[in-house]
């Protein structure tokens, strides 16, 4: 007897329609084949669970509208929740003959077609596990992200260490530097420190002094990238380099200048049609605050002087000391007896964690006066959430809804390292991207997937159905302004990923570690490919200081080492100029729609296009339904290979040389690469 073989394709209309993720409240039409005539088949269930923290369960009977001797299809319609949320769907199929088969997805294909199963697959619907079936995001109808930010060029800047500004002056921050953990470095071009002082062990407190000033002064270059917008590692009054123990959420650095340069800063970017967001760090705080206060270095009384003097402070509800209901570990250590124990986050006793529910914290961060409105109001255009995974949903939710008050085209990114529409963290699935929290997260999947070819890891065909899967989950209004980073503070420098080289385990080893000519080359022909993938992709390219000089580090303090400004412009950067300006100049690769696929067992294609007039519309139009100007289809092509690939269609039938992206307008073929034999 022939083999049962069910039949289902996310990426095929027949099957699934509409495509793609859905607002809430859509009829969904599903559809399964079975290869089988009608007269075998007692009956096909379509199971699906629905929900998001939990999920609910069901079936319905799917009818046969299709039918011949060796086939069958059946389909069947159904409207999604009002609320939006995850819908998880398999089929099941009952033969006369009393057998059963499955349909779930296949995991081989990248979960795009269904495969078929002699027993159906076992999981929980608690909300804590992975669910196996076909996904549809199912999100808020009204979810609506920043116009500015589709397809936008953001540059990264790491404050201490991007630029000291032309009128430095060391003397007017000395008494900022009296910390006595902290290290100076006259030298701009000296190394950064792993050691630390005498009795104070390395915690990220040596200082370069970079200003908001010398940001200010270095707009016009930024600006020569296309750049849209200028995301700030925090900037806030802290004990280190980093700014991620936050001692005062009102108050800018003064090793980084005043408020009034932060907005002077911000005016000046906006004339060069720059805006700016910042750090928002809310899941801890430094110990070193005004909130927490363990040094005394505060003029206010916080949470540790409440647990080891008694006196009442107005900030101990934010914080978790041992004995506290609802303290988990990590807690922070302490090497001395009797001092309080509280939970920190990750174990660093630095970083007391915070209680986001606690109503007066959450008050102080997201009511009208707190710190989210306050930033707005003098000059940022949205934050990046630090750790958002591990920040409440309720939290988020609120967060959202005060930005949004204040600046309605504000701009929310949450640092996430996995997959953001089915990411589960902390016991439950998470509200990431379905219109209630974030606009958008940190695309690190996408990251990882385009390094991994590059380096010879995955298969072309394979990388192109992640990427084709990605795109038929995200919601689109999420899709492109996704923050899609080829290296950032917390990576290793891209070109160091890139060269093929492994990371040594100690930081003096990678500190003496430097790329070879050769190494170097192959980092930079990769970080070349991997740019115009950034480009090509939807979302917004994310730059990091330095990586358009193809800075080296390994992993951090070595990735955030200070820009070179005294070495002469290198031609990889006007290479970066070129590419990203592509943005600007071409309008359907910020908004257009996005085709992807394998050409050649080395060679990706990626299509971006117009939607050409229709019955409904007699112009152009977006991926949004817009009007639509300038040239209506692009292609790119990505040779990884160290030769040249085969004749390729997009080329008249040419070869693409190795190592070689190019891109096709018309008859117009560019081509980039910094292979250098």
């Amino acid at each position: 007897m022939t083999d049962v073989k069910l039949s289902h394709y996310i990426n095929d209309k027949r099957y699934r329609s509409p495509m793609g993720a859905i607002p809430a409240g859509t009829a969904l039409t599903l559809r399964l084949d079975v290869n089988k005539s009608l007269d075998d088949i007692e009956s096909v269930r379509l199971y699906y669970a629905y929900g998001l923290m939990s999920f609910f369960s069901g079936y319905l009977p799917m009818d046969c509208d299709e039918e011949g001797e060796a086939r069958s299809s059946f389909a069947q319609t159904i409207r999604m929740d009002d609320v939006a949320g995850l819908f998880f769907y398999w089929f099941e199929v009952r033969l006369k003959d009393k057998r059963y088969r499955w349909c779930f997805p296949d995991p081989e294909r990248s979960k795009l077609e269904g495969h078929t199963l002699l027993d159906s697959l076992h999981f929980s619907l608690c909300g804590k596990e992975e669910i196996p079936g076909f996904q549809v995001t199912v999100y808020t109808p009204r979810f609506e992200t920043p116009d500015w930010m589709k397809g936008a060029v953001v540059y990264q800047i790491f404050p201490d260490r991007f630029n000291r500004g032309e009128n430095f002056d060391k003397k007017a921050i000395e008494k900022h530097l009296h910390y006595e953990e902290r290290i100076w470095h006259d030298d701009w071009q000296a190394d950064v420190d792993i050691d630390g002082k005498p009795g104070f062990p390395y915690e990220a407190n040596d200082f370069f002094g970079g200003t908001l000033q010398g940001i200010k002064e270095k707009l016009p270059y930024i600006a020569s990238f296309g750049v849209d917008c200028i995301y700030l590692n925090p900037i806030f009054q802290s004990r280190t380099n980093h700014r991620y123990d936050t001692g005062d959420y009102f108050k800018i650095d003064p090793l980084l200048g005043t408020e009034e340069d932060f907005k002077e800063l911000c005016t000046e970017a906006a004339k060069y049609g720059i805006s700016l967001i910042l750090d928002g760090v809310f899941s801890h705080t430094g110990a070193d605050s005004r909130y927490f206060n363990k040094y005394g270095r505060y003029d206010s009384v916080g949470a540790w002087q409440e647990m080891t003097e008694g006196r009442s402070s107005p900030y101990s509800a934010w914080y978790k000391f041992a004995g506290d209901s609802d303290a988990e570990i990590p807690a922070a250590k302490t090497e001395v007896e009797d001092e309080p124990v509280y939970e920190s986050w990750w174990g660093f006793d630095n970083l007391p964690n915070v209680r986001e529910e606690e109503l007066s914290y959450k008050d102080f961060i997201t009511g009208p006066d707190g710190v989210l409105a306050y930033w707005l109001k003098a000059g940022a255009r949205g934050y990046r959430l630090d750790v958002s995974d591990e920040i409440p949903d309720p939290f988020l939710r609120s967060l959202r809804r005060r930005v949004k008050s204040v600046k309605e085209d504000a701009y929310i990114v949450g640092e996430v390292w996995d997959g953001p529409t089915s990411q589960i963290s902390y016991g439950a699935h998470r509200d990431f991207i379905f219109g209630r929290t974030h606009d958008a997260t940190t695309n690190y999947p996408a990251r990882e997937a385009v390094f991994s070819w590059l380096l010879g890891y995955d298969d072309t065909e394979n990388i192109c159905d992640r990427f084709n899967y990605y795109l038929l989950i995200m919601p689109r209004e999420a899709l492109y302004v996704m923050l899609n980073p080829l290296g950032s503070h917390d990576t290793e420098r891209v070109v160091n990923v890139l060269s093929g080289v492994s990371t040594p385990a100690s930081r003096k080893e990678q500190r003496k570690r430097k790329l070879s000519d050769r190494e170097r080359n192959r980092g930079e022909a990769r970080l070349i490919l991997a740019l115009l993938l950034q480009v090509a992709f939807p979302g917004a390219a994310h730059l990091y200081y330095g990586d358009e000089r193809a800075m080296e580090g390994f992993k951090d303090p070595f990735n955030r080492r200070t820009y070179p400004w005294h070495k002469e412009e290198p031609e990889l950067t006007g290479l970066f100029r070129s590419i990203l300006n592509l943005r600007h100049e071409h309008a359907v690769l910020r908004t257009g729609e996005v085709e992807m696929s394998a050409v050649a067992p080395d060679v990706i294609q990626v299509r971006r296009y117009f939607n050409a007039p229709s019955a409904e519309s007699e112009a152009w139009t977006d991926t949004f339904g817009n009007p639509a100007g300038g040239e209506k289809e692009m292609i790119f092509l990505f040779n990884r290979s160290n030769e040249k690939s085969e004749a390729l269609k997009a080329l008249g039938d040419k070869s693409l040389p190795a190592m070689t992206g190019a891109l096709v307008t018309g008859d117009t073929v560019r081509y980039f690469t910094r292979l250098q034999e």
